[in-house]
């Protein structure tokens, strides 16, 4: 008999990326606190992306600002929530906050899917 065992280790919450050119976004909400569990598609925040989200042609106008809802696609408990920064633009890759799985270890960023708030 084969078993698995799959390692799981609390992620790192950042900043993502959200197209090839973006480079810094603002989080006007946090929907989750510290200590709150969260599972796959949980919304945890809501952010505002630089203008350098969209390439130049395809945007409204050039200063054009998109909000995004972020989803996350971990299992645990939120840590060190950085509430502190909203409202803030932070790069992308900052960190804001770590998912943690009940492992002492940080091993890595965390996975998310991004939606437009409409």
């Amino acid at each position: 008999m084969i078993r698995r065992t799959l390692a799981l280790l609390s992620k790192r919450m950042t900043i993502p990326r959200l197209s090839p050119t973006h480079t810094q976004a603002r989080i006007t909400e946090f929907l989750v606190k510290q200590g709150d569990s969260v599972e796959p598609y949980d919304t945890v925040f809501i952010v505002d992306c630089s203008p350098d989200f969209i390439t130049p042609g395809f945007r409204d106008s050039p200063d054009q600002i998109v909000s995004m809802i972020i989803e996350n696609q971990e299992d645990g408990v939120i840590q060190e929530l950085q509430t502190k920064l909203i409202g803030q633009w932070l790069d992308v890759d900052t960190p804001i906050g770590i998912i943690h799985d009940g492992d002492d270890d940080t091993d890595g960023d965390w996975t998310w899917q991004a939606y437009k708030n409409e």
